[in-house]
């Protein structure tokens, strides 16, 4: 992931349904975080932002109530939460007050 500008990007999974987005897993330039839909599930990474222009690799390794983020094969946070088990994966590219671009490539997705 790579934010050429707005505020940040971020993985989505195990979407369930259109009314709801299930979790998000957000990395930017203010603040980091992981959610469901609007429960707040992780505080903010240990002081973790992004900086616009630089390459980024997020994992979220999802394994029955576990959640594991990663930024850079650096392990920033397990939450444990049961609130959605399974869905559809996205990206996400955001900013509260203008346009965002947020660049993917060579996303992967593996069965564990």
């Amino acid at each position: 992931m790579t934010v050429i500008k707005g505020e940040g990007g971020g993985l989505l999974f195990r979407k369930n349904d259109s009314t709801s987005f299930g979790y998000r897993f957000f990395v930017g330039q203010k603040n980091s975080d992981l959610n469901y839909d609007t429960k707040h599930i992780a505080g903010d990474f240990v002081g973790f932002k992004v900086k616009l222009s630089n390459l980024y690799l997020l994992t979220a390794i999802a394994r029955g109530n576990s959640i594991s983020l990663y930024v850079d094969k650096q392990w920033l946070t397990t939450v444990e939460d049961q609130t959605s088990s399974s869905g559809a994966i996205g990206i996400m590219a955001w900013d509260n007050d203008s346009p965002a671009e947020v660049v993917y490539n060579d996303a992967k997705v593996w069965a564990l």
